[in-house]
């Protein structure tokens, strides 16, 4: 999840770049099987990057609860799904996030 929330505010800070004037580059299409020029864009600035991290250290060391307390997953979760072949259960999985630490 953390991962997807990065990538979106990465793209969200960069999706209005300008383009260097003049500059082109090739890209192909795997799907229609030819080439394109696209324009150069201006490179990325990460300007934000100080700001969040600073706040995640914050928060982390103003939080009292441990990270390796007991969580529960909800039955839902993939991990409780039993996977059965010829009627053989290969993978039972009945712990908590705490048990794999």
């Amino acid at each position: 999840m953390a991962r997807i929330l990065l990538a979106v505010l990465d793209h969200n800070f960069h999706v209005f770049r300008s383009t260097v004037e003049g500059q082109y580059k090739k890209a192909y299409s795997k799907r229609s099987k030819n080439w394109r020029v696209i324009p150069v864009k201006e490179p990325k600035t990460y300007q934000y990057w100080g700001v969040l991290c600073s706040t995640i250290l914050k928060r982390r060391a103003e939080n009292n609860n441990s990270i390796l307390r007991p969580m529960e997953i909800s039955e839902t979760n993939p991990q409780k799904l039993v996977l059965i072949i010829n009627g053989n259960p290969l993978f039972v999985a009945p712990y908590t996030l705490a048990d794999t630490v």
